[in-house]
């Protein structure tokens, strides 16, 4: 895993259990064993970081949509499943 992976990473834990507010681009920074300038440099803000997780997340999400579209059983059990195993 890249420091940038790793970065992303520890984003999303931090995000999706503080929320954006609570969440500290020096944690995230201390937590990946970098500086804070490097998270800068890779992301520019705490609001591009978050978009950045996000939107993998998203996209995430939507291929598991994708997927319960074509298996078995009611969509809306396969798109409730795949929101629960995504966030």
């Amino acid at each position: 895993m890249t420091k940038e992976e790793e970065i992303l990473a520890i984003a999303e834990e931090e995000f999706l259990d503080k929320g954006y507010d609570a969440a500290s681009t020096a944690v995230i920074a201390k937590r990946a064993g970098v500086t804070h300038a490097m998270v800068n440099y890779y992301y520019r803000s705490k609001e591009k970081l978050f978009v950045t997780v996000m939107g993998l997340k998203m996209h995430e999400l939507l291929g598991r949509i994708r997927s319960s579209m074509k298996a078995d059983g009611p969509m809306i059990d396969g798109i409730t499943d795949s929101a629960l195993t995504v966030f």
